[in-house]
Parts: C-alpha cells; sequence; structure tokens
C-alpha cells in the first residue's frame, strides 16, 4: 500500500526532476518503520519482532527535487527462502526493481547486523547503511568508527538516529548521490575456498566471454564477471532463469556445477548457502572488530556471543552474534568449538592479552534490561503480571473509551432530533437518515474511543519490547497446545486486527504450526468485535462489572482458541515441533509519534470503513427493513386502533397502552413481511435452540461481510421493532426489552467464534493455501461457534434461574 508522507526532510519546495525507489531492508527491530516515520510521517506499525511489517509497503514523498519511493521489505536476519518473509525480500532484492538498497543496522548489535550487509554487498547493487540508534550505542559506551567501517565495505556509512532525527538529511543527501555516480563494486571480500572457487568461475566467464552476460541485468547496468561469478555460485534464481534459454546455459551451469562440487568437497558441506552464510558471518565480525571500540566494554558471556548453528536451518545467520545482543534460545545452542574459539581469540586479540570476563560492566540499558526481565520474566509472577496488564487495559479501554462514547451518542442523538424537526413532512426521509444512517452508522461510530484506547495500550506494549518478551514467556505453555513461541504475536495481533494478525503467521517456518495458528486467530477477538460486547455488556451487566466481563470474554477467547489448538494439534496437524528461538531487544520508551500514527491510522481505517461499506451495509439494511410494503396490515391496525379510540368502555390510560400495543404489534408484523423479516424468519429455526430472534439471526449473517454491521444492523431492526416507547432511545435499552439474557450471552459467544470478516477470511486463504481452507474455516469455526453457543445459554439460564430465583 501507498502511503502519503506527512512531513518531507526538506522545506524546499523544488519541483521533482528526477526519480529514485529504494529498498529498505533490515534485520527486525533495527528501526526501520520508524526510520519511515521519521522521514516522512508515513504510519506504519513499529513493533519488537520478525514479521510485524511483513506487507511490501511504499512510502513516496519529494526531497531537493528527487521524487522518492521506498519500498519497505519485511525485517529478515538473512536472504535465504526458509520463511515467507526472508523470500519476499530475497526474491525483492534479486528482481532489481530498485535503483539504491538502504541497509538500516542497529548499532548496538554492529556485528550480527553486518552478516545481512555482507549478503547485500555480494548482489553487487549500489548500497548505503544506515547506522541506526548511534545515540543508544554511545549511551551504552559503544563508539564506530564509521569512516573505517566505509572505507573497509567499499560503501557509505552513516550514523543515523530515527528517533531522534538524527542525521536523516545526510542519509538522504548521500543516497542520492551515491545513485547519481557509477556504480563502485563493494570490498567483499570471502575466505580462500570461496575465492578460488569465485576466482575459477570469473576467468572461465572472460575467457569465454558469453554476450549474454556481458549484458546482464540491462546493457545500461551491466555487473561485472566477479559479481557474476559470486551470483552463479550461490544460484541465484533470476540469474539461472534469464540463462536457461539462452546458448551458453549448458556450459554456464556444467562449468559451475563442477566448482561447487569441489568446493563442498573441500569444505565438508554440502550446502553452498550454508558456506555463504558461515562466511557472512565470518565477515561481519571481522569488519565490527576492526570499528568498534568500548568506553565502558560490555559484560561477555558465552550465551550472548552464540547462537544456534545449524546448517540446514535459515537460523545459521545468527550462530554468532555481538556481545551486545539480548537472546533466549530454547533449546540450549550447540555451538561449533572452532566457532567459538576463533571468536574468542579474536576478543583477546582485540581487547587485549590480559582479556577477562569479570572486568567488564555491562552497559546501562542492557543492565535496566536485566533488572526489568528478571521481575516481568519471572517464572512465578511473569503470567500474572501480564493479565493484570490486560485487565487493566481493558478496564481503561470500558471506562475511558465509554465516557467519550457517551457523548458522541448524546450528540447523534440530538442531531436525529433536529433532522426530524426540519423533514417533518417528509417521514421516509426521516426514516432513512435517522434509523439507517445514524441508527447504524452513528452507532459504530460511537464504540470509536473504545477501540482507540485498545489500540493505544497494544501500541504501547509493542513498542516499549514488552511484548517480544511476552512471546518468550508463554513459548513453554503455548507448545503444550500443539503452538509455537512465535504464535503469540500473532494471535495478540488478532486483538487488533485478523488480517495483518495472518499476515503475521509468516514468521512460523514450520507449516503446521502455522496452519494452527492460522485457524485459531479467529477465536482471539478483533477491534471490530468490541464495539458488540460493549453494546451487550453494558446492556446487561452492572456498570461496576463491565470491565470485568469484557476481560472475561477476551480470556474465554483465549482459552478456547488454546483448546481448539490442541484438538488440531492432536487430529489434522501432527508433526515435529520447531524449537524456539529470538532476539528479544532492550526496553525503549515507545516513540509516541510513532503510537500517534498508529493509532490514527487504525482510526482513519474505521472512519473510511464506516463511511463507505457500513453506510452502505446500513441502507440496504434500512431498504431491506422498510419494503415491501404491505397496506393491508397498515389498513387493519389503523382500524383496530380506530375501534379503541371510540370505544366508550375503556378510560384514557387503558386506551393510551392498548393503542401502544397495537402500534408495536403493527411494526413487529410490518417487519416479518419485509425482505429482512422473510429472511430471518427463514435462519430463526436454525438458531432457536439458543433464544435467538429472527432481527439477531439477521445480524449474525451481515457479520459475515464485516463484524462492525452487526451493531448498525441491530440498531436499524431494533429501532423499528416491538418494545420501542419515546423513552426507550437507547439501543440498549431495546435490547434489555427484547432479549433475554441467557439468549444476550449465547449471541455474544456465538459472535466471539464464527467465521470473521470477509477481508480477514480473504487474506486467511492467501495465507493458508487457498480457498478449500476457506471452506474448511467456515465449517471449523460455525461448529465451534454454535457448540460454544448452546453450552453458554444454558449455562446462563441455569444460572439465572438458580440466582434471580
Amino acid at each position: 500500500m501507498t502511503k502519503k508522507p506527512l512531513s518531507q526532510p526538506s522545506q524546499q519546495n523544488t519541483h521533482s526532476t528526477s526519480q529514485l525507489t529504494i529498498a529498505l531492508v533490515g534485520q527486525p527491530n533495527v528501526g526501520k518503520s520508524s526510520l519511515i516515520n521519521a522521514i516522512s510521517g508515513a504510519n506504519l506499525k513499529v513493533g519488537n519482532f520478525s514479521g510485524v511489517t511483513v506487507q511490501k509497503d511504499e512510502v513516496r514523498f519529494s526531497y531537493k527535487g528527487t521524487q522518492i519511493n521506498i519500498v519497505d521489505l519485511p525485517g529478515t536476519y538473512s536472504l535465504n527462502d526458509y520463511s515467507p518473509d526472508e523470500k519476499i525480500t530475497k526474491d525483492f532484492l534479486e528482481s532489481r526493481q530498485y535503483d539504491i538498497v538502504l541497509n538500516v543496522l542497529d548499532s548496538t548489535n554492529l556485528a550480527r547486523n553486518l552478516a545481512l550487509s555482507a549478503q547485500i554487498m555480494g548482489l553487487g547493487v549500489k548500497c548505503v547503511l544506515g547506522l541506526n540508534m548511534i545515540d543508544e550505542a554511545k549511551a551504552d559506551g559503544i563508539e564506530i568508527d564509521t569512516e573505517l567501517l566505509s572505507e573497509i565495505l567499499g560503501v557509505a556509512c552513516i550514523p543515523i538516529s530515527a528517533q531522534k532525527r538524527h542525521n536523516i538529511h545526510t542519509l538522504f543527501d548521500t543516497l542520492i548521490d551515491t545513485h547519481n555516480k557509477p556504480f563502485c563494486e563493494p570490498k567483499r571480500i570471502y575466505d580462500d575456498l570461496l575465492e578460488s572457487s569465485i576466482g575459477k568461475i570469473e576467468e572461465f566467464l572472460l575467457q569465454k566471454s558469453f554476450y549474454e552476460l556481458n549484458s546482464y541485468p540491462s546493457q545500461k547496468e551491466a555487473l561485472s564477471s566477479r559479481i557474476i561469478a559470486i551470483l552463479l555460485l550461490r544460484l541465484d534464481t533470476n540469474l539461472y532463469a534469464y540463462l536457461h534459454d539462452k546458448p551458453c546455459y549448458t556450459q554456464v551451469t556444467q562449468f559451475v556445477n563442477e566448482v561447487s562440487a569441489n568446493l563442498t568437497k573441500q569444505s565438508g558441506e554440502e550446502n553452498i548457502q550454508s558456506i555463504f552464510n558461515q562466511d557472512s558471518i565470518s565477515f561481519a565480525q571481522g569488519a565490527a572488530q576492526e570499528v568498534l571500540s568500548y568506553k565502558k566494554p560490555p559484560l561477555l558471556d558465552e550465551a550472548n556471543l552464540v547462537r544456534e548453528t545449524s546448517t540446514d536451518s535459515a537460523d545459521s545467520i545468527n550462530s554468532l552474534d555481538s556481545a551486545q545482543s539480548h537472546t533466549s534460545l530454547k533449546p540450549s545452542a550447540n555451538p561449533t568449538k572452532s566457532h567459538l574459539k576463533n571468536f574468542s581469540t579474536n576478543l583477546s586479540t582485540h581487547f587485549g592479552k590480559n582479556f577477562r570476563k569479570k572486568d567488564f560492566d555491562m552497559p546501562s540499558s542492557l543492565e535496566r534490561t536485566k533488572r526489568i526481565d528478571f521481575i516481568l520474566l519471572h517464572k512465578f509472577f511473569g503470567l500474572p503480571i501480564f493479565f493484570l496488564l490486560m485487565f487493566l487495559l481493558f478496564e481503561m479501554t470500558f471506562y475511558v473509551g465509554g465516557f467519550a462514547k457517551d457523548y458522541i451518542e448524546e450528540g447523534f442523538a440530538k442531531f436525529g432530533e433536529f433532522l426530524g424537526e426540519v423533514l417533518v413532512s417528509h417521514p421516509q426521509a426521516i426514516s432513512l437518515i435517522c434509523d439507517g444512517i445514524i441508527g447504524g452508522v452513528g452507532t459504530v461510530l460511537a464504540f470509536l474511543p473504545l477501540i482507540a484506547v485498545l489500540y493505544f495500550g497494544i501500541a504501547i506494549l509493542e513498542g516499549s519490547g514488552y511484548m517480544a518478551r511476552v512471546a518468550f514467556l508463554f513459548d513453554g505453555f503455548l507448545h503444550k497446545f500443539g503452538l509455537h513461541g512465535k504464535s503469540f504475536i500473532p494471535m495478540i495481533a488478532g486483538f487488533g486486527c485478523s488480517v495483518p494478525a495472518y499476515m503475521a503467521t509468516r514468521t512460523l517456518k514450520n507449516q503446521n504450526e502455522r496452519l494452527i495458528t492460522l485457524f485459531v486467530i479467529g477465536f482471539m477477538s478483533c477491534s471490530a468485535r468490541l464495539p458488540i460486547y460493549v453494546l451487550f455488556v453494558g446492556a446487561f451487566f452492572p456498570e461496576k462489572y463491565a470491565g470485568f466481563v469484557l476481560f472475561g470474554i477476551y480470556v474465554l477467547g483465549g482459552a478456547v482458541a488454546l483448546m481448539m489448538a490442541k484438538v488440531l494439534k492432536l487430529s489434522l496437524f501432527r508433526g515435529r515441533d520447531e524449537p524456539f528461538v529470538m532476539e528479544m531487544p532492550k526496553y525503549r520508551i515507545p516513540n509516541f509519534r510513532t503510537v500517534w500514527f498508529s493509532i490514527w491510522g487504525k482510526v482513519v481505517m474505521f472512519l473510511k470503513k464506516a463511511g463507505g461499506f457500513i453506510l452502505i451495509a446500513s441502507v440496504l439494511i434500512w431498504f431491506a427493513s422498510q419494503y415491501p410494503k404491505n397496506p393491508q396490515i397498515d389498513e387493519i391496525y389503523e382500524a383496530k386502533k380506530q375501534e379503541v379510540l371510540e370505544s366508550k368502555n375503556l378510560s384514557e390510560e387503558q386506551k393510551n397502552e392498548e393503542i401502544t400495543h397495537l402500534e408495536n404489534e403493527q411494526k413487529e408484523k410490518f417487519l416479518r413481511d419485509t425482505y429482512s423479516g422473510r429472511v430471518g424468519e427463514i435462519l430463526e429455526p436454525v438458531f432457536a435452540p439458543m433464544g435467538f430472534d429472527w432481527r439477531l439471526s439477521i445480524s449474525i449473517v451481515t457479520g459475515f461481510a464485516a463484524k462492525e454491521v452487526v451493531v448498525s444492523t441491530l440498531g436499524v431492526l431494533y429501532s423499528l421493532g416491538e418494545g420501542v416507547e419515546e423513552d426507550s432511545s437507547s439501543l440498549q435499552q431495546m435490547l434489555r426489552d427484547s432479549i433475554s439474557f441467557p439468549s444476550a450471552v449465547a449471541f455474544v459467544v456465538f459472535v466471539m467464534f464464527y467465521i470473521p470478516c470477509f477481508a480477514a477470511t480473504i487474506s486467511f486463504g492467501r495465507e493458508a493455501g487457498g480457498i478449500k481452507f476457506v471452506g474448511y474455516l467456515f465449517v471449523f469455526t460455525t461448529i465451534v461457534a454454535y457448540i460454544f453457543s448452546l453450552i453458554s445459554y444454558w449455562v446462563a439460564l441455569l444460572g439465572y434461574s438458580f440466582f434471580m430465583g
């Protein structure tokens, strides 16, 4: 999606004379999205977990006469095909549909971040490195010689702070300058075995001088023989696809295969990609040690130096890490002795012969993080603290958001009264505007403050780094139910919206765990369901218990999600569990500008939906609730009312009561004869065991399109139906008068578990693997919703009868 900039790096009002497409690349948690917000005011979600930004988002703005288009690619540790987000980034970079790469690095984790940089440099593309969080590195006593780093890599390295907007102008000046200059090949040096293999292929290409390779990828931007040799040895898919129908294909592939076979034999590693990955790590470690110095050296231990070494996993890129990383491993890693020995030797050389771990002090930020983790990740107190925070969030959502909701409802009510007075001679127009538009859209908009408060809380928890830790905290617990620790982030994202939650499952590499997570995300109540909950909780529970009941609804959704995950694990998705390896970022004070944009984007999206889809749906529902007209019903009841008025045996009070009863009966018969009434009567037997009337049945069907429409449907139907008196202006009062308590509970439970909205269902189909999975989801969620709704009806019925007599 294209984001419109809210500000520009430059105040110049020059006209764009050139265009520049920048591929924004970096590992998770390096601040790419924060950088975009800093440079253009773009509205992108910021989190602390790989996979939060999973789409190819674009930002366009003008800077010093250049029209800049930034393509923000998913955060990835390496350019492999092991996970969907890695594949998206790798494929786009290899496609070369951009002018330059902006590689953002975390300055506090330089060595680990340079491993990805080393892979990018091997692609033979123009590149600039942005060393983000340079202010945090300095605060931790880390000094980086950026000039020396630029000289070592042959690539411009610019220290920046996205949060404080430091050096952003310099960064973009460098990007434009690098783009305008001829391509200068980076100083990417490989180990002896790789260099020997690359040299053989390069010499072969120079001898044969294949004209097809002399113009790749284009005549204007042809790559050098060395870069071509590296790409051939790395089995670059785009290059091989280009050569496939060329005359030189057979000769080139035959020679490269011979060189590859010799390389794997000498190295003892059968996977070429793993050889390149390990070399990227070594190159990164060497470059980092040359340019890093410590005013206050960090405490080092082997647990912080080592990652899980695996030749058949994407996590191999993390085999060795810088001393600044804060990482959790499950299960424990088993590093190779040679890597540990070499790295320890390099450390001794760098810090001196008398290097001792105990002489080092921990940086203040890491020390603070460790102290906070001791409390928040405590074996016994960690989970209760999380649930307490969630409870406080829902309490705040109900009370703070509910305060603003009352004013919005009052404003719409007065607006409806005003229109009623102005359009008094046009009853159909009054009904359309007041009952259709205001009754539908207005009712939904009244819940906007609650949604904003909920998103605010989630954005604060994500921006602080806490949410990533909760994934670690829940890993052992989730594994008992067939889920992965990384499943927690998509499930929590499901509280906001199911669409990005489904996309966030791309970080799960195990297909079975990914599918289980996809199937149960819908049970984590999205923000679109919140207005329904608030409506029914406010109608059927005392206000002092509202926050507790709302919290219970979300807990029940999570509990059923875990239960169903276990059922799916034991039945349809059996298989081996994937180990849990993740990075936990340092605690940070959330960037409130980023939080604001996050909330603002959700609010704007909600308003667009309310002004578009929900408006149309409300008008259609109003029309279906008004037509076809049946004059005979009006004639019959007008005659009955006339008889009451002319009766001499009734007092005035009795006449008014009888007239009111006849009017409500007339409205009910009128509604049952409309299009919506006919559909509702067809569905009513299906939901009769839960006591749903035809209006509740229709609202469930409209909820398939969007859950927000459920409230607008109820607003339209119950504003026209039985039990409506002049003093019953509140929809909650109408619901109390028309629905029993057990049916209300059953309705809420059904809404909790049945299929997500249409947009989310389409997203689920894309992520799961096709339309057949959408059918499975519909059947699965409908059965779960019906069973739990029926159970809750009888539990509520028995409980209500017991306590209320």
